[in-house]
């Protein structure tokens, strides 16, 4: 998931494995879906539905590198392409991971996120038996620094000869919003998304970007099945949206007046869902 929710703030398979994968280096390809690039609760007014082929290699070290490219199906175009790198580590019943990430968007994408440039993050986890709790913290960069932080719980399950894992999870995510001020400012009113309205000018943005406050909360179940060298993926998350920002917009018809209103923004609940298929060589 990592190319496809932009750093997650929840353990993923690399670094839950990392213990038993570390003795040995190895690359790992795949392709993913997402229904919707929703992003700490937040998202477009247009579905972002993204086919992702990855590739990655993880040396025993624990050094990894990955390069991904996100195709918008309903767009026909590649909306992004990501590097990344990073450390994952395991001792005794503690995993972390190191992430940097480079991101290139398309200058038409309409990401909540395509304003951010890069971002580098850190998350530990500790296995507490029946529960494991992760700690995460990311700092991404776009015309300011955003910060965010997350707390996530989750219990595996194993069946089929542990070749069938079943994660109920829990993260909390928090975090400051520049990136979205900025979306708001440069992609959220395009002129290509107006349709058939009168022309006019809009122009928008959030007020006190700068705050960090609690974002959304995301219960999720990830279906993961390993058959030889294949895993199989299934996660369906939903994202429960809270703190929605105070937006000021100004509406300038060609001609006319511009008028100015503040409001507050409405924001949903987002079910969406995942599917993944990675081979490991």
């Amino acid at each position: 998931m990592g190319a496809l929710c932009n750093f997650c703030l929840a353990q993923n398979t690399d670094l839950q494995t990392g213990s038993q994968e570390s003795k040995h280096s190895y690359f790992k390809t795949s392709i993913s879906y997402i229904n919707d690039n929703v992003y700490f609760g937040r998202r477009d007014s247009l579905k972002v539905p993204y086919v992702t082929p990855a590739f990655g290699y993880y040396n025993k070290s624990g050094i990894f590198f990955t390069a991904s490219a996100s195709f918008l199906t309903t767009e026909n175009r590649f909306d992004l392409y990501t590097l990344g790198g990073g450390y994952l580590f395991a001792k005794d019943k503690w995993v972390g991971e190191l992430t940097v990430n480079k991101y290139l968007y398309s200058n038409q994408s309409y990401s909540v996120k395509s304003e951010v440039k890069a971002d580098a993050g850190a998350q530990v986890g500790y296995d507490a038996g029946p529960i494991e709790f992760s700690l995460s913290a990311i700092a991404s960069f776009s015309s300011a620094t955003d910060f965010a932080a997350g707390f996530g719980l989750d219990h595996e399950f194993s069946l089929i000869n542990d070749q069938l894992k079943i994660t109920p999870t829990f993260v909390m995510n928090g975090g400051t919003q520049y990136y979205y001020d900025n979306y708001y400012r440069k992609r959220r009113y395009v002129k290509k998304r107006k349709g058939n309205l009168p022309p006019r000018t809009i122009t928008a943005y959030t007020v006190n970007p700068g705050a960090f406050r609690i974002l959304d909360y995301e219960p999720s179940v990830p279906f993961d099945y390993n058959l030889n060298k294949f895993t199989f993926s299934f996660t369906p998350t939903v994202a429960i949206p809270v703190n929605p920002n105070t937006i000021v917009r100004t509406v300038k018809p060609v001609g006319g007046v511009a008028v100015t209103r503040t409001f507050t923004e409405k924001i949903n609940t987002t079910f969406f869902w995942s599917l993944e298929v990675v081979y490991k060589f």
